[in-house]
């Protein structure tokens, strides 16, 4: 084969890699951007479903807040200035989005057209899935000291009908050899 041949069907490798890899990352961003399947459109709800799960939206968003502040104060009282800083900022956070919600509630129950209502209540299911969000993020702020249980204790049991266990043996394993020999060829000499 000559050098060109060698090059044109390289470059032709590369480039069908490229696309191939190009086509996975497409399909993973379409995965990742799939909605939850309990969301449903906008355009299919009533006016009263949207405002009923636009309030439980604000619930959720108030309870959240209430969670954080009760692990701010915990931590507070511990002195764990991590965990403070990292509730402080979920907290802030929360605050911020729940303020958010309440207008986008009050919006959505005082518009008068379908549009605005169906914007309201798209943005109040961004406004869900963010606090859902925060609270995986106050949660992972907690970190593994609440988990933490105390000294491990091993149990072991011998299942007897797999295999019977001798109490006293008479032979003792063979481990193999207590050394290994290795022997190296000696290097050719060559004489001058």
């Amino acid at each position: 084969m000559s050098r060109t041949t060698i090059l044109l069907v390289t470059f032709i490798s590369f480039l069908l890699t490229g696309i191939g890899l190009a086509q996975v990352g497409e399909q993973e961003e379409i995965e990742q951007s799939k909605p939850e399947e309990n969301v449903r459109p906008a355009t299919n709800l009533p006016v009263e479903v949207q405002i009923e799960e636009g309030q439980a939206v604000v619930a959720y968003g108030k309870n959240l807040n209430e969670r954080i502040s009760n692990m701010l104060s915990e931590a507070r009282k511990e002195s764990d200035i991590i965990r403070i800083t990292c509730l402080n900022d979920k907290l802030t956070q929360t605050n911020a989005n729940l303020r958010n919600a309440q207008q986008r509630l009050k919006a959505l129950t005082d518009a008068v057209d379908r549009e605005t209502r169906n914007h309201e209540y798209t943005v109040l299911m961004v406004l869900k899935q963010k606090f859902k969000t925060l609270d995986q993020e106050a949660g992972q702020c907690v970190g593994q000291d609440i988990y933490e249980i105390g000294q491990t204790q091993v149990t072991t049991e011998i299942d007897d009908s797999v295999a019977a266990f001798d109490e006293s043996p008479t032979m003792t394993p063979d481990f193999g050899p207590s050394f290994i020999e290795v022997n190296f060829p000696t290097p050719a000499t060559t004489s001058e």
